[in-house]
């Protein structure tokens, strides 16, 4: 069964974040790990353009506990979103994740967003 807002892109899985208040980032959160859980996902796209800044702790408090709980080891997440507020915000949980050795980057286009998700992990130096 597919979850709504998560689309499935067969090398990796899209969340549909678009123009989100905090309730629609709760219930994309928890289908996102509920497909990473069901699947071992580990290449996860997140649109969140043109949405409601203040709902990504959903999806911050969701990768923690995907992360923590080993449930999808070599997790590689590209965040796209077009609000300023928002991209800072990325920032700071991009930040976060690396700690835990999760790639992650915002982009503001969805093109480059899936490029880099899809190519090869690159060396940290």
């Amino acid at each position: 069964m597919e979850e709504r807002g998560i689309e499935h892109h067969g090398s990796y899985v899209s969340v549909d974040c678009r123009n989100a208040d905090a309730a629609l980032w709760t219930e994309r959160s928890r289908a996102l790990a509920m497909v990473c859980i069901r699947r071992s996902v580990d290449r996860v796209l997140v649109d969140a353009s043109d949405c409601e800044p203040a709902g990504h702790y959903a999806l911050r408090d969701a990768l923690t506990a995907m992360v923590l709980g080993e449930v999808s080891s070599g997790l590689r997440l590209a965040l796209v979103t077009n609000v300023s507020s928002l991209a800072a915000l990325f920032g700071v949980l991009q930040r976060e994740l690396e700690w835990m050795n999760v790639p992650a980057r915002c982009f503001g286009q969805r093109g480059e967003a899936v490029a880099w998700l899809v190519g090869p992990p690159r060396a940290v130096l």
